[in-house]
């Protein structure tokens, strides 16, 4: 999956201005107003955050075993660093595990499983850095209790 000439028009223009916007961004994850959310194209976007370090937005989700689901995105902020791939931008360096569940916490969701899936190789679609977690409020039957 390719970027569309819009969404790659898009993050071009924008991207100048995140970077000269860092030093004015919150330190911690901040709700972005709705008039600043970034395009979301085809999936429905509920809510966006915003830090020096990290863009996340929340988007709805398919049910999941029948239960109500939503899916986090989350990613370094935007910034070019090596070059374009396949029409895409080659974002800063991914999250690791920890990132992802303080990220997780910081957007209010401490209480949530979040799930990360690797699915089957035809079903790849890799365009950059952008960590995906489907966010379920019940509990799951696998997985560590304390």
């Amino acid at each position: 999956m390719i970027e569309t000439r819009k969404e790659q028009d898009y993050w071009a223009a924008e991207l100048a201005s995140w970077q000269a916007a860092a030093a004015k961004r919150p330190e911690c994850l901040t709700p972005i107003p709705p008039e600043r959310w970034p395009p979301s194209f085809n999936d429905v976007l509920l809510q966006a955050w915003e830090s020096r370090d990290y863009l996340v937005r929340l988007f709805e989700a398919p049910s999941f075993n029948g239960k109500r689901c939503e899916r986090l995105a989350a990613s370094r902020y935007p910034v070019v660093k090596v070059g374009t791939w396949d029409g895409g931008y080659l974002w800063e360096d991914p999250l690791s595990w920890s990132d992802l569940m303080a990220i997780k916490a910081a957007c209010g969701f401490a209480d949530f499983y979040g799930l990360e899936v690797y699915p089957r190789d035809a079903d790849v679609v890799n365009l950059s850095n952008v960590r995906h977690l489907w966010l379920l409020a019940e509990p799951l039957s696998i997985g560590w209790r304390v």
